[in-house]
């Protein structure tokens, strides 16, 4: 399966300027069977701060954009049907990756917690506070 995480507000907590509790050992745990992608805009150093964190090496790759697409999502998926989308903003990940058919996993914590989907598209498959939580899900899905 491939995975796309977004990176700010999901894996990295901008306020703590640190990884959110349980990033680092989903990404490990995911990685060791999964192909695992990393997305978000390029504002703030955000690159820089991503190469520093110790968890580039686990990503096949990782993209700093100037806005999220669905061509930019389709195409790290590269025709791939097993997608999961992980990400925390039910207009940008989550939104998008519905409109492509992917697994979609909102992680509600941090400035978009208590956003709620205006339609369809921003409902995601799975909502989870704990990041943990994510590993399950991908694995069940994994398994079928």
């Amino acid at each position: 399966m491939k995975i796309i995480f977004d990176y700010n507000r999901t894996l990295f907590d901008p306020d703590a300027q640190a990884l959110y509790p349980g990033a680092l050992d989903l990404v490990r745990g995911l990685a060791a069977a999964h192909e695992l992608f990393l997305i978000s805009t390029e504002e703030g150093g955000r690159a820089q701060a991503f190469a520093s964190l110790g968890i580039a090496a686990y990503f096949k790759k990782a993209l700093f954009v100037k806005e999220k697409t669905e061509e930019i999502f389709a195409a790290i998926a590269g025709g791939a049907s097993d997608v999961a989308v992980i990400g925390d903003s039910i207009s940008r990940e989550i939104a998008i990756g519905n409109r492509l058919g992917y697994l979609t996993i909102r992680v509600k914590q941090g400035k978009f917690a208590a956003q709620e989907p205006q339609g369809p598209d921003e409902r995601a498959d799975h909502e989870i506070g704990d990041l943990a939580l994510a590993a399950a899900i991908i694995n069940d899905r994994h398994e079928q």
